[in-house]
């Protein structure tokens, strides 16, 4: 089981949030839901409904303290203890796993820290590890999803050439600016170490331009690393892992 995200990583969060909320039309709550990931942190789908029952819970909550942080942290916390937080997809292949939309005959696939060596996942000591990882998810699914014809990747990841060397060439190179995607971990990720706590001093540059954000339509320009989504034929990946 994955560890549980540090406070800071909620604190960012809900800076940002509040930033957002004061830039814009946007309620407190409706600034937390739609430019943050905490909806998708408490194990809840790609719906966004305010309505959901654990989102009520929380909102209600927040409107009655004054200590957002700790109040978004603690609940966090009794829903991690609870095991109510799916942590990732399944099955997964070590750090990756796929997501397969038949009707675009499309593979997405997904990055997880789940290396526990001691070493950074990225790192040049597991990069062996990730190419195997990655050999065998694409031996299955040139196995079950011989109609696939394209992979496609969106993260803030696709900025680090540690990231990108793991997979063809062309790949990397075909990397476009993708709107911001708050809500999903692809983007918040960048603030944390491979050791699952806050960068710091990723932090604190980002708090930096929240700080100074003037316009709602600048936000993208306070996160380090932008979203970048990349995509190439599948065959180039049976090629590149050697996969007959």
């Amino acid at each position: 089981m994955q560890s549980s995200y540090p406070e800071e990583f909620f604190a960012i969060q809900i800076a940002f949030a509040r930033k957002t909320h004061a830039l814009s039309s946007q309620t407190y709550a409706e600034a937390i839901l739609r430019n943050t990931a905490l909806y998708r942190i408490l194990g809840l789908d790609w719906s966004l409904e305010p309505q959901h029952p654990v989102w009520k819970t929380y909102v209600q909550g927040l409107k009655q303290t004054a200590e957002d942080v700790n109040w978004t942290y603690q609940y966090y916390l009794e829903r991690y203890a609870a095991d109510t937080i799916p942590s990732f997809n399944t099955p997964r292949w070590g750090c990756f796993s796929y997501e397969y939309a038949s009707e675009l005959q499309v593979i997405h696939i997904h990055f997880s820290n789940l290396d526990f060596s001691g070493y950074g996942p990225l790192s040049h000591q597991r990069k062996e590890a990730r190419i195997a990882d990655l050999h065998s998810m694409y031996a299955h699914i040139k196995r079950f999803h011989v109609e696939a014809k394209k992979v496609i990747g969106s993260s803030w990841l696709y900025n680090r050439e540690a990231y990108t060397r793991l997979f063809p060439r062309e790949y990397g190179q075909s990397a476009r600016a993708s709107r911001l995607g708050l809500v999903g971990r692809g983007l918040w990720g960048q603030f944390l170490r491979h050791d699952g706590q806050i960068d710091q001093q990723l932090a604190d540059h980002f708090l930096e331009r929240v700080s100074q954000l003037r316009t709602f339509e600048q936000q993208e320009r306070c996160f380090p690393y932008q979203m970048l989504i990349v995509e190439a034929p599948i065959e180039l990946f049976y090629t590149f892992y050697g996969i007959e």
